[in-house]
C-alpha cells in the first residue's frame, strides 16, 4: 500500500513539475506576444501617420481607406517588384532552375519568391493599416486573404507565362503589366470578401 501511495505522490509531483514548466513557457509566450503587440501598435501608428500625412491633397477624390490601400498596395508592389528583379537577374541569373522535384523558369520562381514575402507583408498592412474596422477574427481574415492571394497568384502566373513565354515580352515588363491588371481585382476581393 505504501509503494502505491509513494508512486502516486511521485507521479503527482512530476505532474506538478510539468505544469510549472508549461506555465513558465506560456508566460514567456505571453511576454513575447505583448512585445509583438507593442511593436505592431507602434509600427501601425508610424505607417498610418506617414500615409495620412499625404492624404489631404487627394481627400476630395478618394476615401481614406482607398488611399491607405493604394499606399500600402503600392509599397508592397514595389517590394514585390524589387524582390522579383533581384531574384530574376541576380539570384537565378535568368537561368532555368532545377529543384529536383520541378524545373522552374526563372520568371516563375522569381514570382513565387516575391509572392511569398508579399503575402506576409500584404496581410499585415491590410489587416493593421487599411481594413482596421473589420470585425472578422484574424484566422478568418488570414484564410480569406490566402484564398484571394492564391487566386491572384494563379492569375499572375498564367498571365506572366503568357506574356513571357508566348508573346516573348521581357520578364520585368511582363510582371509590371500583370500586377497592374491584378491590382483592381485584388482590391475588390479584399474589400468585399477578405476584410468585409
Amino acid at each position: 500500500m505504501r509503494s502505491i501511495a509513494h508512486k502516486i505522490t511521485g507521479s503527482t509531483s512530476y505532474h506538478n513539475h510539468i505544469i510549472k514548466f508549461e506555465l513558465k513557457n506560456s508566460q514567456l509566450t505571453i511576454h513575447n506576444l505583448q512585445l509583438f503587440a507593442i511593436f505592431t501598435t507602434h509600427m501601425r501608428k508610424f505607417i498610418i501617420g506617414i500615409i495620412d500625412f499625404f492624404y489631404p491633397p487627394v481627400s476630395k477624390i478618394m476615401s481614406r481607406q482607398t488611399f491607405r490601400y493604394a499606399a500600402c498596395g503600392g509599397g508592397n508592389t514595389v517590394l514585390g517588384l524589387s524582390i522579383f528583379y533581384i531574384c530574376f537577374y541576380f539570384i537565378f541569373n535568368g537561368s532555368i532552375i532545377d529543384l529536383g522535384f520541378h524545373v522552374f523558369e526563372p520568371h516563375s520562381l522569381s514570382l513565387l519568391v516575391s509572392s511569398g514575402v508579399c503575402f506576409v507583408v500584404g496581410f499585415a498592412l491590410n489587416k493593421y493599416v487599411v481594413f482596421t474596422s473589420s470585425y472578422l477574427r484574424g484566422k478568418i481574415q488570414l484564410f480569406r486573404y490566402l484564398l484571394s492571394f492564391v487566386v491572384n497568384l494563379i492569375l499572375n502566373y498564367f498571365l506572366l507565362k503568357l506574356l513571357v513565354e508566348y508573346w516573348n515580352w521581357e520578364a520585368m515588363l511582363s510582371q509590371i503589366v500583370t500586377i497592374t491588371v491584378i491590382t483592381l481585382f485584388s482590391y475588390l476581393s479584399q474589400k468585399h470578401f477578405t476584410f468585409k
